[in-house]
């Protein structure tokens, strides 16, 4: 018998069993040759079907759509029969023949709802006693033992991993119980959810075949039992290894199939939703951030208009914001540097973000694709291809423009670099400042994939500098080279007309007049420069009749 922790890799696999399962299975890594499956014979389903059968509980029935896990070990053959007999794809909403490489989701097999638009779900625990696919369910009984009767330590462990997801994409999540206690309301199993006392996703635990081969399974959404999740009882669920990491990879994966993901290759450990499931890393990957943003959009939906921009608040030279929309750490492990929290999801598809400045500014704007190039191909459980080259980087040319305080007027346009490169704006007038700005996201290429980006967002104080010197007005006044006799921060020689608070012909700001201001004004007349102590008839022009005027102020009546 295996060890809980020797189970850190498992093998999930879907198929229809005895009904009708549709199969998208996994599988262990086995070190036999995989079969071929144009050459190999054909199968007699119900052989088959005979040899498997006396594997799973009595009265074990499963309905379509629904996606097994199994542990490292189960036979190979075994696999390969169930996919023989019930071939992948069609019956979850996949294209015929396989799809592009890319993770594998078709937008119709997605909760209802249009491509990229974000979806609220509520999930929710059936009751101890509950039939569920012919069994009573002995969730709560296996749990609270698995956990030494810590019943909240292991209901935020499962309610973690519909927050990882909500964290990644546009779907977020509400558990829901019956009044009083923490399981639902125990309608008949293939209840819809109600949204009070019943989850759209619902979690049963039954016996299924026994220790290890089968651990779980769940459905795909467009099933009769779409999203829901049933764990194996005969399992152990409660290894702490990585804060119980076994348990939650296994539950991510599987609720990954009841958002609409099938399973994609090769199984080289680096996505959540490959056909061998690993506990190498901790829930999805920059693959399945990818999918889960292409069905339900970014956790910023909606943002399509100026109206719904997200609200970057206020920035000021000392709280810039660099690679806004990375993603954030998962429970336990590393983040995945490579993936974002924001995509522009579908061909003409846009972002909108917002932000505020308190004084004249300028704005540097740079927006980074994000994404590597790897692997990803459609596959089955017993053969898990490679060949899919995809550079996640490039799958859209991103532009970005830079709109003004009404939400319409382009201030500046960053569109000339090549799709995978970053766009920047450097040092754009904030026309208008101080007030709210707008920041729109989109492309210019026809892609049908997700394309994930960061934006960092910067402010310097605008250049003030109304003598036109190409001094800053402050740097004028403390250098001594402009006056402000009056204080308010605007050199003298801009305070035209009149001089607001400020004695005319007092040049040395001494509020009176004494022979410093001779040699003052005599700078300002031949240097052909304006100050409004110097102009004392205050007519726009130093000329000579405010020497002669500067002369009486001087000598007095």
């Amino acid at each position: 018998m295996l060890s809980r922790m020797s189970r850190m890799e498992i093998a999930c696999a879907s198929g229809l069993f005895a009904l009708a399962l549709s199969a998208t299975l996994l599988v262990p890594i086995d070190p036999r040759p995989q079969p071929n499956n144009t050459s190999a014979p054909p199968v007699n389903a119900r052989a088959a079907a005979d040899k498997v059968a006396p594997a799973f509980a009595s009265g074990f029935s499963p309905g379509p759509g629904a996606v097994f896990c199994f542990a490292e070990g189960t036979p190979v053959d075994y696999i390969e029969a169930i996919e023989r007999m019930y071939p992948a794809g069609t019956s979850v909403g996949l294209p015929e023949g396989g799809a592009d490489p890319r993770y594998q989701f078709s937008d119709g097999s997605r909760w209802p709802g249009g491509q990229g638009n974000p979806r609220a779900l509520t999930w929710s625990f059936v009751p101890d006693g509950l039939i569920a696919d012919g069994q009573a369910s002995e969730l709560f009984v296996n749990l609270d033992a698995d956990f030494g009767g810590d019943r909240a330590l292991w209901i935020s462990r499962i309610a973690s991993c519909f927050g990882r997801w909500a964290q990644l994409g546009g779907v977020t999540y509400t558990r829901v119980t019956d009044v009083g206690v923490d399981w639902d309301d125990g309608a008949a199993w293939g209840s819809t959810g109600n949204g009070t006392t019943r989850g759209d996703i619902r979690i049963a635990m039954i016996p299924q075949d026994g220790t290890n081969n089968v651990l779980a399974y769940n459905y795909f959404p467009n099933s009769a039992n779409g999203g829901d999740m049933v764990l194996d009882s005969d399992e152990g669920w409660g290894s702490t290894f990585n804060l119980h990491r076994f348990l939650r990879n296994i539950i991510m994966h599987e609720h990954g199939h009841g958002l609409g993901f099938s399973h994609v290759c090769p199984g080289n450990h680096t996505k959540i939703m490959e056909p061998l499931l690993n506990t190498g890393f901790d829930g999805p990957r920059q693959d399945d951030i990818r999918v889960v943003q292409r069905g339900y959009g970014d956790i910023r939906e909606p943002d399509n208009t100026p109206a719904q921009a997200f609200d970057l608040g206020a920035i000021t030279p000392a709280t810039p914001i660099t690679d806004h929309c990375m993603v954030p750490l998962p429970l336990d492990g590393p983040q995945a540097l490579i993936a974002a929290t924001c995509s522009i999801d579908a061909d003409g598809e846009v972002d909108h973000f917002k932000f505020n400045v308190a004084v004249a500014s300028n704005v540097t704007i740079t927006l980074t694709p994000k994404g590597n190039t790897y692997d990803s191909v459609p596959g089955s459980s017993s053969s898990c291809p490679s060949g899919g080259t995809i550079n996640a980087a490039a799958i859209a040319n991103l532009n970005v423009d830079l709109i003004g305080t009404d939400g319409t007027t382009i201030l500046a346009t960053a569109a000339s670099q090549a799709a995978g490169v970053a766009e920047t704006l450097v040092d754009v007038p904030l026309t208008g400042s101080p007030g709210t700005f707008y920041i729109k996201v989109h492309e210019s290429s026809a892609f049908t994939q997700s394309q994930l980006y960061t934006i960092s967002v910067s402010v310097e104080d605008a250049l003030v500098d109304c003598n036109s010197n190409l001094i800053a007005d402050s740097s004028d006044i403390s250098s001594g080279t402009s006056l402000d006799c009056n204080s308010n921060l605007v050199p003298d020689d801009c305070e035209f007309p009149g001089c607001p608070g400020i004695l005319a012909g007092d040049l040395d700001c001494s509020s009176t007049h004494n022979g410093l201001d001779v040699p003052r004004w005599v700078n300002v007349y031949v240097g052909s420069e304006y100050t409004c102590q110097a102009d004392i008839d205050q007519d726009g022009d130093v000329d000579l009749v405010d020497a002669d005027l500067l002369a009486d102020l001087l000598l007095g009546p």
